[in-house]
């Protein structure tokens, strides 16, 4: 196989693949009365790939005019093989009490099932076509007279159902409650597998509005600035400011709803969240390069030793962007200790970065090559350790790992001697560049 028939096989098989993933992408659809945040919580989940929620295919057969727009369906594509039917909002003043969208759903649900009857049973083509989960996104408790409704459209195939209990930077106290009511409420209810606390898009402070890292209720939330601080005194993060993530409760989601998928769809429901995280990608690559850009410049400081407290700052500050990017909390505490220690045992760097700072001594010329060295050095460093992060963050995302990430947890997804090679070799790599783009005598 010569070059180019290579390279056309590569991509036929890659089209093939993205077309397998279209063909076999879970089916998913969502309930939920009117402002509750559906369509924020497929765009918290999905990312941009589905941001165009409220813009889709109105379904056929399910009524004329008005009807006709009561469910919206979402085909999979490539950057995100998930079907998604997005069902009109509940309404308390419904004249049919929203019988209308449940007749809906139930259609739907019995012509995926019709469909997914033509193919031999249990077979990829099969599992394909079927609805494999609903969400039913409430931002308090579940509307009792809907409750039964839901169960007669979801009975005859016994689709899972999974309550999401949006809008949960609320006080920790309330949400217990609200999940306990719902439970109850769902308890005779077979197809009800869990509820799953979420909050779409914060605008209170973080989930059950306590800090993420000790669990306490004790916090000053700042709205505008978009952070918060834990107030106890025995948490490693007291008095240090905290952002307000993006989400909450995404990753358990996720979590529940693949465990709950056949084996043929759950690698297309794996591979949408692939696709979104390499957006993020995109993201973190940008904040990794202007911390480089600004690791260089501090790097340039004609002062011995000078520049150091102001590089771990900058790393610490990267590592909290991206974080942040990534929508995972962070123990600012147990990472800077973390970067501390691949600092002095990173010894090309180390030996490298002492060596200029000793060279900074040297009066005049010293001072020029002294700062030119650290600079590339400081630059060098920073921009792996960049790449290091983001690599652990998306290994931290695809285990669904709870809680504030700490050195132990980027341990647990990558040892620490993996970490070093790592670092290493992308460092010796941006070294090789740096030094093949000079001119030479």
């Amino acid at each position: 196989m010569n070059p180019e028939e290579a390279e056309a096989w590569l991509q036929q098989t890659s089209a093939d693949t993205l077309k397998s993933l279209s063909e076999y992408g879970p089916r998913i659809l969502v309930l939920g009365g009117t402002g509750v945040g559906k369509s924020s919580t497929l765009n918290a989940c999905f990312g941009a790939a589905k941001a165009v929620v409220g813009h889709g295919q109105p379904t056929t057969g399910y009524g004329s005019g008005d009807q006709s727009l009561l469910v919206k369906y979402f085909p999979a594509s490539d950057a995100c093989p998930v079907h998604l039917y997005d069902t009109k909002g509940f309404e308390a003043t419904s004249p049919t009490g929203n019988q209308d969208i449940m007749d809906a759903v139930q259609k739907v649900v019995a012509d995926c099932a019709a469909i997914a009857r033509t193919h031999e049973f249990d077979s990829p083509a099969y599992h394909s076509e079927r609805i494999h989960c609903v969400w039913w996104v409430v931002d308090n408790r579940c509307e009792q007279s809907l409750v039964q409704k839901v169960q007669q459209a979801l009975s005859s195939e016994r689709i899972p159902l999974i309550i999401v209990l949006n809008k949960c930077d609320r006080p920790a106290k309330h949400v217990d409650e609200c999940c306990s009511v719902i439970r109850a409420q769902m308890q005779s209810v077979p197809m009800f597998k869990d509820v799953v606390p979420l909050v779409s898009t914060p605008t209170a402070g973080p989930m059950r509005m306590v800090c993420p890292v000790c669990g306490d209720e004790d916090i000053s939330v700042r709205k505008r600035k978009g952070e918060f601080t834990c107030n106890n005194e025995d948490c490693k993060e007291c008095e240090t400011s905290q952002p307000i993530l993006p989400s909450y409760g995404v990753t358990e989601l996720i979590s529940k709803t693949h465990g709950l998928l056949p084996d043929i769809v759950a690698a297309s429901f794996h591979e949408s969240q692939k696709h979104w995280l390499q957006g993020l990608d995109d993201l973190g690559k940008g904040c990794v390069a202007l911390h480089t850009t600004i690791a260089g410049t501090v790097g340039l400081s004609p002062i011995p030793f000078s520049d150091a407290p102001l590089l771990l700052i900058n790393e610490v500050g990267m590592i909290t962007a991206l974080a942040n990017i990534y929508s995972l909390p962070i123990d600012a505490t147990s990472l800077k200790q973390w970067v501390g220690a691949l600092t002095t045992t990173g010894a090309v760097a180390g030996l490298g970065y002492i060596s200029a700072q000793l060279i900074k001594a040297i009066p005049g010329f010293g001072t020029v090559v002294g700062g030119a060295s650290s600079c590339v050095i400081a630059s060098g460093f920073t921009f792996s350790l960049g790449m290091l992060v983001m690599e652990l963050f998306r290994r931290i995302r695809g285990k669904a790992v709870h809680g504030a990430v700490t050195a132990e947890m980027f341990a647990e997804v990558m040892h620490v001697d993996e970490q070093k090679r790592f670092l290493g070799e992308v460092l010796t790599n941006w070294t090789k560049k740096r030094t093949d783009l000079q001119p030479r005598a």
